[in-house]
């Protein structure tokens, strides 16, 4: 069973007193705090914040990459889009978050469990997005891919294992 609260991470050590074999936790409590009030003997089910996926592609795996790292890589972390995904999110949001959660699996050797449902009716098949834009009327493009990026931060995990302190 998993015991979810939303809003509530106040309440995560009752949570886990009532006999979960996972604790789902919401974005406002960073997942590694939760596991350093809990202990790491149970699997923890979060965060990333729904409205993440609103933001533009950048800010959303800023976010994703935020709590891959603060899961560290932890046996137990069931990545979670915090608690669903908003109606006004495009569909390209929630690919992007799998991309970027994949990306963290390719550089850490590390696999994170989550699960694709089928297509409901109604959804989109596919989309595609061009960069041009941002090239053409920001002069902006990217120097390195999702795969750099995410071997950079998994790098910065290794050496810093206890975060900005």
């Amino acid at each position: 069973t998993i015991h979810f609260a939303v809003g509530a991470p106040h309440l995560i050590e009752a949570l886990a007193e009532a006999g979960s074999d996972t604790l789902g936790v919401d974005w406002r409590i960073p997942i590694d705090d939760a596991w350093n009030r809990l202990g790491t003997d149970r699997p923890i089910q979060g965060n990333l914040e729904p409205t993440a996926l609103l933001a533009p592609e950048q800010h959303l795996r800023s976010a994703v990459n935020d709590v891959m790292r603060r899961a560290a890589g932890r046996p137990g972390h069931i990545f979670n889009l915090g608690h669903g995904v908003l109606p006004a999110t495009d569909p390209d949001s929630v690919t992007i978050a799998v991309d970027a959660v994949r990306a963290f699996e390719a550089a850490s050797g590390k696999t994170v469990p989550y699960e694709v449902v089928p297509r409901r009716s109604g959804d989109i098949a596919e989309t595609y997005a061009d960069p041009s834009r941002a090239r053409d009327e920001l002069g902006w493009s990217a120097e390195r891919g999702l795969p750099e990026m995410m071997a950079d931060a998994w790098r910065w995990q290794r050496e810093n294992p206890e975060g900005y302190a």
